[in-house]
């Protein structure tokens, strides 16, 4: 497994950091936040014969799998490659404003990295 980038984007509680790799010829991305888990993963692949799909998986009470289809389906159109993007943040008492702010953290995130592996 190789890191391609880490990055970090915003702060204070709504801070996401995102490492990307390279795992053969397929990527793997982890994104975290205050209070880290896994609370969602996708798989987001394209195919000849099948087209564009993804799959998501989250654990129970968890909404982390918005986060990661996003990242997911971001990364693999940009780079024709294989996705799968784990996402786990956690923050007590959490407000409205505040998950927009990593919802919007996490979609620079992956404007910039997409850049990154663009094909």
């Amino acid at each position: 497994m190789k890191t391609i980038r880490r990055i970090a984007v915003g702060n204070d509680r709504t801070r996401v950091a995102v490492a990307l790799y390279e795992i053969g010829p397929d990527l793997l991305a982890i994104i975290e936040g205050e209070g880290a888990h896994i609370g969602a993963a996708t798989l987001a692949e394209s195919d000849d014969r099948v087209g564009f799909r993804s799959e998501t998986v989250s654990a129970l009470g968890h909404r982390e799998f918005e986060l990661t289809r996003e990242f997911s389906q971001t990364m693999s159109a940009a780079s024709g490659r294989r996705t799968v993007t784990i996402a786990g943040i956690h923050l007590d008492d959490i407000r409205e404003g505040e998950i927009e702010a990593i919802r919007r953290n996490v979609a620079e995130a992956a404007t910039v990295l997409s850049s990154t592996v663009a094909a």
